[in-house]
């Protein structure tokens, strides 16, 4: 397993689309699958007033971690029925300058993705996952992580006394 956090952000540059972006980087993906050979997944967070686009922070990852086109299919499934769904989709990747080949590109969950999907700016919720991921390593069985874990948000970013009420409201 994986155990990553916004600590883990390194200094890079990727280029994409023939441009060169200054970018924060870290590992991403929880299980190995995301870690084998040369392709490995990542966070990526561009440098201030950066954006690509119009994202601010996304992932790309060997698109066998999601199955191949599998996972493509799923989101356009999703647009097409008026879910909110994240950009996704495939890139020629170079990490400092270094061409990774072909990867799967997916917006993080964020302001600008409600706002992609043409929905007001509210929480997003996530469970906090940490428990369930340690019980995986201690292989310790059963684990129900949804009865223990509580809603944290994505969209942190957030702190209008509105928004913040919303995400309580949510929480109980």
């Amino acid at each position: 397993l994986l155990f990553s956090s916004k600590g883990d952000l390194r200094p890079a540059h990727i280029k994409v689309d023939g441009e060169q972006y200054p970018v924060q980087a870290r590992l991403k993906g929880d299980l190995l699958d995301h870690l084998r050979g040369e392709k490995w997944s990542y966070r990526i967070v561009l440098d201030q007033n950066e954006h690509w686009r119009g994202m601010t922070q996304f992932s790309v990852h060997n698109s066998g971690a999601r199955s191949h086109l599998s996972e493509w299919a799923m989101h356009e499934i999703f647009k097409r029925e008026g879910i909110i769904t994240p950009q996704y989709d495939f890139i020629r990747l170079y990490l400092n300058e270094k061409d990774l080949g072909v990867y799967a590109y997916e917006q993080h969950f964020d302001n600008a993705l409600l706002k992609a999907n043409q929905r007001p700016v509210a929480p997003i919720l996530k469970h906090n996952d940490e428990g369930y991921w340690h019980n995986v390593q201690s292989d310790l069985k059963p684990f129900y992580w949804t009865d223990v874990s509580h809603l944290e948000l994505f969209n942190k970013e957030n702190k209008d006394p509105d928004f913040l009420k919303l995400f309580e409201v949510a929480q109980s």
